[in-house]
């Protein structure tokens, strides 16, 4: 116990837990299942969404292939932690294509605390999902129009922390029905807590949302996995 006002109070007091070594964190690895990689045209039956979206790669890799029936085919909500350049984005695009399949109405919000992953996700999705985003920084103030036509908001958490307290977001916050957060590691940096409240207030306020994170490796997945249902 140390004052951070005093100097020369401190106290320190050791404490036996019993099974220390249990409470510690466990390594948590999900080791990919020895499956054949899926190849896109075969699992994806539409050729514009192949053609748009796809055309980089014929076949899903290990952790796409395996993802791939909860991405595409429900709505559950997925936390892959996974290193850089794994392919997790091709996750959230699949989760994109089915919401817009289900619900042609419905709008996907994508947080990210990274400018650099924001210009980078514009320019690759507005080719990919014909022009139907809006980019929402410190450098942007989309007019209330562009949200209505808009099915993808890509947005620092901050920035939409506070857009949506404004009438003009909340209007249409009915009609998001996926969230997706990139660098979901970050939770445990000082810029964490503004991605809690976006997470808490989008549950709150919106029906039946389905949360997609992508996460580099982190030490406590079943933690984060809890926080995000």
């Amino acid at each position: 116990i140390s004052s951070v006002r005093f100097l020369g109070v401190e106290e320190t007091q050791e404490i036996v837990v019993k099974d220390a070594d249990k409470a510690s964190f466990k390594l948590h690895v999900t080791e990919p299942l020895k499956i054949k990689p899926l190849k896109v045209n075969e699992v994806i039956k539409n050729d514009q969404i192949i053609k748009n979206v796809f055309n980089s790669f014929h076949e899903f890799n290990a952790i796409q292939s395996q993802l791939f029936h909860q991405a595409y085919h429900t709505d559950d909500n997925i936390l892959v932690c996974a290193p850089t350049s794994a392919g997790k984005t091709v996750i959230a695009e699949l989760s994109i294509i089915r919401m817009l399949e289900k619900d042609p109405q419905s709008k996907a919000l994508y947080i990210v605390p990274l400018k650099s992953i924001i210009s980078e996700r514009v320019s690759d999705w507005k080719r990919k999902f014909d022009n139907q985003l809006v980019e929402l920084t410190n450098d942007t103030n989309p007019d209330p129009e562009s949200f209505k036509n808009a099915k993808i908001i890509i947005s620092t958490p901050e920035r939409w922390d506070a857009a949506c307290r404004s009438y003009v977001v909340r209007q249409f916050l009915q009609f998001f029905k996926l969230l997706i957060i990139d660098e979901t590691q970050l939770l445990g940096t000082p810029r964490g807590h503004v991605i809690e409240a976006v997470v808490e207030r989008m549950n709150n306020i919106t029906k039946k949302l389905r949360i997609v994170s992508l996460s580099n490796c982190v030490s406590n997945p079943l933690d984060i996995g809890q926080f995000l249902n």
